[in-house]
């Protein structure tokens, strides 16, 4: 290799690059040493930079040479050597993908993931490489969860059909995977009551929960269904019954229809719930039983509880409510025929009273807190929580309407044998 002469011009077209040898003489402590100065001008500016090496300044020059040649004067008064490497090996682990979009993709997926990003992927990996999902029509998928859901006795049909047809109708073609956050929303926003809007979604997010199992949506994924807004609900209308009322209503019921007499007791005086009573729609001969009911010890047992409610609760028996009871005929087998309420109740507004939905219930729990000042007692009582009390069915009273509500007796027409605890 022939010894380079100082200054050394490096040619790129009509563009010459200087590189001067500088020689610095020890001073102090510091020994001789050499650098290389390259000199090069665009315009009336002028740049330099210095190098501990011959190669380094020559492949410099040639570079910038080159760029300025083919009029990229910006990059050769900034990009360096070193920095045009690392361009072209980002460029390369790019590869099809600009640099910029592939920047712009890694710093989203950091922040949403908080650094994590190579453990989110693996998780997303183990979670669908390993298994894709497989995609379904909505009808389709609708049609499947509704039969698994009956196969399983969580009656499909009547706990999922009706809410899921109006879905079924708007989206019946389109795969379950493709609808967006925004499509969902649109659809939700459809329902003017805000109580239907959040039970339509609550159906459809137990749909799409189910289709994850099933690997018809991408699991580890929260559905969109779930990144919809819930409407924003009034609050619960309690609607209760005074002790005058009751009195009239178990009057009424009494003379006219003592068959179900012992039903609207039990609904009044324990809250009992009307499932529970006359029994559910997926079981209408499950119901509440006279052997469950202790006159002597004074308590009811709940045959037919509710699912997912505290399970063979016993719900202690007033003196009143005992009269009441005892003066019913035929205390054997269930209390009342299958789908009494839905009898019970056109009859009572037949003859004038007005009856808000659910009101013995609500009417029991709201008097019985009154008289024992005491909700986790009345909610175990009730089989349910302090929280769903105070939500849906207590109406604030006296304790004296409390005490008058358990102290409702039958109008005596005869002298009845009557033996209570003292």
């Amino acid at each position: 290799m022939k010894t380079p002469t100082f200054p050394h011009r490096v040619k790129y077209g009509s563009v010459v690059l200087s590189i001067y040898r500088i020689i610095r003489k020890p001073s102090g402590r510091s020994a001789e040493r050499t650098v290389y100065n390259l000199r090069w001008s665009i315009g009336s500016k002028r740049y330099n930079q210095h190098f501990k090496s011959f190669k380094e300044a020559e492949d410099e020059a040639i570079l910038k040479s080159k760029q300025i040649a083919e009029g990229k004067a910006d990059l050769a008064s900034k990009m360096s050597l070193a920095d045009a490497s690392l361009l072209d090996a980002a460029k390369k682990i790019a590869g099809e993908m600009p640099l910029l979009a592939a920047l712009d993709e890694w710093k989203k997926a950091q922040e949403l993931t908080n650094g994590n990003l190579i453990r989110a992927a693996q998780h997303w990996k183990a979670q669908n490489v390993a298994s894709p999902f497989t995609r379904i029509k909505v009808q389709e998928v609708v049609e499947a969860f509704i039969k698994a859901k009956e196969r399983a006795g969580a009656e499909g049909e009547r706990t999922y059909r009706a809410k899921l047809n109006a879905f079924v109708d708007k989206f019946k073609t389109q795969y379950l995977d493709s609808l967006s956050v925004t499509t969902l929303n649109a659809y939700l926003d459809g329902f003017q009551n805000q109580v239907t809007r959040n039970d339509n979604r609550k159906r459809i997010v137990t749909l799409c929960r189910w289709a994850q199992k099933q690997n018809f949506l991408i699991r580890g994924v929260t559905p969109n269904i779930e990144l919809t807004e819930r409407g924003k609900e009034k609050p619960p209308s309690i609607g209760i019954i005074n002790s005058t009322t009751f009195s009239e209503i178990l009057e009424f019921i009494r003379e006219n229809h003592p068959l179900y007499l012992a039903a609207v007791v039990l609904a009044g005086f324990c809250g009992i719930r009307i499932d529970e009573l006359h029994g559910k729609h997926a079981d209408r001969d499950k119901r509440q039983l006279w052997e469950d009911i202790n006159l002597e010890e004074e308590y009811v047992h709940v045959t037919a509880v509710k699912e997912r409610t505290p399970a063979h609760r016993k719900v202690p028996l007033s003196k009143a409510a005992i009269v009441w009871l005892l003066l019913c005929k035929n205390r054997t087998g269930p209390i009342c025929e299958k789908q009494a309420f839905e009898k019970i109740r056109p009859i009572l507004k037949k003859n004038s009273f007005v009856i808000p939905s659910n009101c013995f219930r609500h009417s029991f729990i709201s008097h019985r807190v009154a008289q024992t000042q005491n909700k986790p007692q009345v909610a175990n009582e009730a089989g349910n929580s302090v929280h769903e009390i105070d939500l849906h069915y207590r109406f604030p009273l006296t304790q004296k309407e409390g005490d008058q509500w358990f102290k409702i007796i039958p109008v005596q027409k005869k002298k009845l044998n009557l033996k209570f605890k003292k």
